[in-house]
């Protein structure tokens, strides 16, 4: 009875299973393919272009996206100025001219069998921080503690000061342009490094987690969202000028990191000079490129189960891609 039962059992589960997997044809019609142009056009850099053919998602072609060097592609300046743009290979286009800031780019890009497409954008100016104000604070334990350790010179038998957690608050002053609205990416590199003399070796690692709280960049508690996405390895980094519009603004991020105070007259580590330090770069952006990183990065960190597909931002005209600019400021190093 019980062989019965157990067989029986089995026989339901394959069939549970087998239930489950259903082949659907797709009965659809098949798009032809489309341009893709890809361009981040740089001031003080030499115009770029890239295009590709667009893949219906359901190719068996896995070897990602042909490339078109057989197309005719231009850029016009400002509405007078126009270039042709010159193939280099793997559907690489250019031209020896160096957009500057405030000036409006358009692109124009055609291929034997394939719609025209075009786009343009304005190349942003520069946004000037105007100052950088620091702020240490030592971390406690929940007794009110203040953890300290020792650093040792290079035979390790003698004390030359002392090294203890704390917080860096950082306070980047710039002035927001009122008469448009403005895009924002707060880039902030950080690493250590250790030059020693007797070798002539360097060595460098980033270790610091940025945490960028200030209330433009939304809430960091919902990462992952379309409104606060994780932007590579320290969190939401994109804003815009929606709370602060034509104001001179003071940005708040922090991060903890080890703070080393040598004893008088003694050296980091002998022969060995310690360098920590932050870059700050504060980036101005097209509402394109705003748009197509955070609608990227959204679609990037979404759940392929969970969560509804996030639709990668274009602002290409007759086919797809993007065509999108940045500005770096003044760049900013602090020495921690």
């Amino acid at each position: 009875m019980k062989s019965k039962i157990f067989i029986s059992t089995v026989l339901m589960l394959v069939l549970i299973f087998s239930s489950c997997e259903k082949i659907i044809d797709f009965n659809g019609n098949v798009p032809n393919p489309q341009l893709v142009m890809n361009c981040i056009a740089l001031p003080d850099s030499t115009l770029k272009v890239n295009l590709t053919r667009s893949k219906f998602f359901l190719s068996n072609n896995k070897q990602g996206f042909t490339t078109v060097d057989n197309g005719l592609v231009t850029a016009t300046i400002n509405d007078t100025l126009k270039l042709n743009l010159t193939t280099t290979g793997d559907g690489n286009y250019e031209v020896n001219y160096k957009p500057k800031p405030n000036d409006k780019i358009r692109i124009d890009a055609s291929a034997p069998t394939l719609e025209s497409i075009w786009a343009e954008v304005k190349i942003t100016p520069k946004v000037t921080i105007i100052s950088i104000d620091t702020t240490w604070v030592k971390i406690d334990d929940k007794n009110g503690n203040n953890y300290n350790y020792p650093i040792y010179n290079l035979t390790g038998d003698s004390i030359i000061g002392n090294s203890f957690s704390a917080e860096i608050k950082i306070r980047i002053k710039f002035q927001d342009n009122a008469s448009e609205q403005n895009y924002y990416r707060l880039n902030v590199f950080s690493g250590q490094g250790y030059n020693n003399k007797n070798y002539n070796t360097n060595y460098y690692s980033n270790y610091y987690w940025i945490n960028y709280d200030d209330i433009v960049f939304g809430n960091s508690s919902d990462q992952g969202s379309f409104i606060d996405v994780t932007s590579g390895s320290y969190g939401n980094n994109y804003f815009t000028d929606e709370l602060i519009n034509g104001k001179e603004y003071s940005l708040s991020i922090n991060t903890t990191v080890m703070k080393y105070d040598y004893l008088p007259g003694k050296t980091p580590r002998g022969d060995i000079e310690s360098n920590s330090e932050l870059t700050i770069d504060l980036q101005h952006l097209s509402k394109s490129y705003y748009l197509y990183q955070k609608t990227k990065n959204a679609s990037m960190s979404s759940d392929p189960i969970l969560s509804e597909p996030v639709q990668i931002f274009s602002n290409v005209n007759g086919g797809m891609g993007i065509l999108g600019t940045y500005t770096s400021s003044n760049v900013v190093k602090i020495e921690l």
